[in-house]
């Protein structure tokens, strides 16, 4: 039996969101009892542990975007929005004019030689809006009732076609835990985004320009951290680049309070 997930999450959180100091973790074991305790209501069978277990990543995902969404209102200067999946727009779709133009012409000369650049998306992209973008913006969420998940989940509209290459700061990659498919499933987005980035520091002149990877979790142990210090793999190839790593930090998001230390990572100076 699979879950409605955004139902879930606005039978419990649709008239609050969570308090800055609640653990993530509870309010994950909150949602699945609603689901239970309505299953129960209703004489329905539950939903499996295995679904339940399913339906946990999108569950802190959204948590996380509306808190995500709330402090990029707040301070302005960056903007965190939740992608869709790859199906839906592939997230280079969100570039316009020259940057557009740029990647279409080197999609062609991929796509003559056989070769694309197959990736999903990250799970959130954090950009620096324009004036324009800003304003129209809708305001922040206060709840996860339905109309407010679909806010947080079209947003992305709002970037459609209009984003210029420097205005991407960084991918955001959101796990409940990071077996060994998840961290690869990281390492691989990281792999794109940046790659597509160097392009476009030779395309525009812009050798300064840089993205950052990051992921918040509930989970990171030494394992995990180990893992993600995988080099990104378009800057072991030439010696005028840096060496980087694929995932710049791995962030324990355990509470809500804690996406503060998303920014701190995205935008915290580079080393020289």
């Amino acid at each position: 039996m699979s879950i409605d997930k955004d139902p879930a999450v606005a039978l419990v959180f649709g008239n609050a969101l969570p308090k800055p100091g609640d653990n993530y973790e509870a309010a994950l074991q909150k949602i699945q009892s609603g689901v239970e305790a309505k299953a129960k209501k209703e004489g329905s069978a539950a939903p499996s542990q295995p679904a339940f277990s399913n339906a946990r990543g999108d569950w802190y995902e959204i948590l996380l975007a509306a808190e995500l969404w709330n402090e990029s209102l707040r301070r302005k200067d960056v903007l965190c929005v939740l992608l869709p999946n790859k199906a839906s727009l592939p997230f280079h779709k969100i570039y316009g004019g020259e940057s557009a133009k740029a990647l279409d012409k080197l999609f062609a000369v991929l796509g003559e030689s056989g070769v694309t650049l197959l990736a999903s998306n990250p799970d959130f992209l954090i950009i620096r809006p324009d004036k324009a973008i800003l304003n129209a913006l809708p305001g922040p969420v206060a709840r996860l009732d339905i109309k407010s998940i679909e806010q947080l989940r079209d947003a992305y509209n709002k970037l459609r076609g209009k984003c210029s290459y420097d205005m991407i700061v960084a991918g955001l990659g959101i796990k409940t835990s990071n077996r060994p498919d998840r961290r690869q499933q990281l390492v691989q987005e990281e792999c794109v985004l940046k790659a597509i980035a160097a392009h476009f520091q030779t395309r525009f002149w812009d050798p300064n320009y840089r993205v950052r990877y990051v992921a918040a979790t509930l989970e990171a142990g030494d394992a995990d951290i180990e893992a993600l210090k995988t080099a990104a793999t378009h800057t072991i190839v030439s010696v005028n680049m840096p060496v980087e790593p694929a995932v710049d930090a791995l962030i324990g998001v355990i509470k809500p309070s804690d996406v503060t230390k998303i920014f701190d990572a995205v935008l915290k100076k580079r080393r020289s």
